[in-house]
């Protein structure tokens, strides 16, 4: 029985370091616009809660799974009748709700190395480089998904920008979605994701 196809939205937003009340909050706004539009999975940024790096997280960061923030992305998902709401912190990805292992749905943070390089132009190309392979091999949807913010990050990232361009690669490996650069770049970017069947692995 083939996996059922489904709308995914993925949230590229403005993000103000150690705001996570402000941060929070306007998640939800974007959330609820994703799903006025149709979308039934939603995909927050890296680091959504208190920004990229930012050292608040020392004290504002909670635990995953029973934390704030993932009793408040869960109740997002019940109240807007998503699937599911994902983020991301680091390497690790939250989902909130169920996700049906059949949808071969990958959430990847690559968007945070590809960001480390200063020049516009060998950011999409970089983090293209990374994800096209791995989609195409494996046969998988696999999204990095950014946040825009026009203050620096602290250190070890002072000075750079955090300026979008997430991106959605599909299990042919071509790029299906990739959001605009720049610190305001705030949108919400939108695909059809039709899962393709994988032999199992063992």
């Amino acid at each position: 029985m083939p996996a059922p196809s489904f709308k995914l939205a993925m949230i590229q937003m403005r993000v103000i370091p150690g705001d996570k009340t402000g941060n929070l909050h306007h998640a939800s706004q974007l959330v609820a616009a994703a799903a006025a539009q149709g979308a039934q999975v939603a995909v927050l940024p890296e680091a959504m809660p208190t920004g990229w790096t930012d050292p608040s997280s020392a004290a504002l960061a909670d635990e995953i799974s029973v934390g704030e923030t993932c009793r408040f992305l869960a109740r997002l998902a019940v109240t807007h009748r998503l699937s599911c709401v994902l983020a991301s912190w680091s390497a690790t990805v939250t989902v909130c709700s169920i996700l049906p292992r059949s949808w071969n749905l990958t959430v990847d943070c690559s968007c945070t190395i590809a960001r480390s390089m200063q020049r516009k132009g060998t950011i999409r190309p970089a983090l293209a480089r990374q994800l096209r392979p791995v989609a195409r091999d494996f046969r998988l949807w696999i999204g990095g998904v950014s946040n825009t913010s026009a203050r620096s990050p602290a250190a070890p990232w002072a000075g750079r920008k955090c300026t979008g361009s997430s991106m959605l690669v599909g299990p042919d490996g071509e790029v299906a979605q990739q959001g605009p650069y720049g610190e305001t770049a705030e949108t919400i970017l939108y695909a059809e994701i039709e899962p393709k069947p994988r032999r199992r692995a063992g």
